[in-house]
C-alpha cells in the first residue's frame, strides 16, 4: 500500500532526513497533547493521525504517505493562518474574541506564541518530508533504470545468441546439403561405372 519499498535502501541524505523526521514527529507528539488539551479537542486528533502516518511511512518508505502528510500539514497551517489572521484583525479593532474560537482572547499570549511554534513545526516538517520524499523518488528511479538496463542487457545476450544460433544453422544445413550432394555424386557416378 502507499508505494511502499522497505527493501529501499536510502543514501545518506534519505536517512539524515528520515532521522530528521523521527526527532520531528516526537516534537509533534507533544504538540499535539498540548493541542488536544489547550487549542481544540479535534485538532489534537488530527496531529495524532498525522503522526500515524508519518511514521508508516518512514517505516515503510512510501513515498505516497509522504505526500498525505505534506498535505494535512499544508491544511493545517492554512488553517492556523485563518485563525491567527482574523485574531489579529480582531485585536485590532478592539473586539472581544469569543470563547469558543480556538485562539480566545489571552491576555499572556501563549496562544498566539503557541499557534507560531506550531506553524514553524510545519514549515520544518513539511520541509523535510518534501526533501525525503524527493530521495526516496529518486532511488526508486534508479532502481527501475537498473531493472531497464538489466532487462535490456538480458535482450541484447538474447538476440546475439539467437544471432550466433542463426549463423550455426545455416553452416548445419549448408553440411547437410554439401553430404547429400556427394551421395548423390556419387551415385551418379556409380550409375555411369555401371
Amino acid at each position: 500500500m502507499g508505494g511502499q519499498d522497505s527493501h529501499l535502501y536510502l543514501t545518506g541524505k534519505g536517512r539524515e532526513y528520515k532521522k530528521v523526521l523521527d526527532f520531528l514527529g516526537i516534537f509533534q507528539v507533544f504538540l499535539s497533547i498540548i493541542e488536544l488539551f489547550l487549542l481544540s479537542p479535534m485538532r489534537g486528533v488530527l496531529e495524532m493521525a498525522m503522526i500515524l502516518l508519518l511514521n508508516y511511512a518512514l517505516k515503510n518508505n512510501s513515498y505516497r504517505i509522504l505526500v498525505m502528510y505534506m498535505l494535512l500539514i499544508f491544511k493545517s497551517t492554512v488553517d492556523l493562518l485563518s485563525e491567527l489572521g482574523l485574531l489579529i484583525q480582531k485585536k485590532i479593532q478592539g473586539i472581544s474574541i469569543q470563547q469558543d474560537t480556538i485562539l480566545y482572547d489571552d491576555p499572556t499570549g501563549f496562544i498566539v506564541v503557541l499557534v507560531l511554534l506550531i506553524l514553524t513545526f510545519y514549515a520544518m516538517a513539511n520541509t523535510f518530508s518534501f526533501l525525503l520524499y524527493r530521495e526516496i523518488k529518486q532511488q526508486k528511479y534508479d532502481m527501475a533504470q537498473a531493472r531497464n538496463e538489466d532487462q535490456e542487457d538480458r535482450i541484447i545476450e538474447e538476440e546475439n545468441k539467437s544471432q550466433e544460433d542463426d549463423e550455426i544453422v545455416p553452416n548445419r544445413h549448408f553440411a547437410i546439403n554439401e553430404s547429400l550432394s556427394e551421395r548423390i555424386s556419387f551415385g551418379q557416378r556409380a550409375s555411369l561405372s555401371e
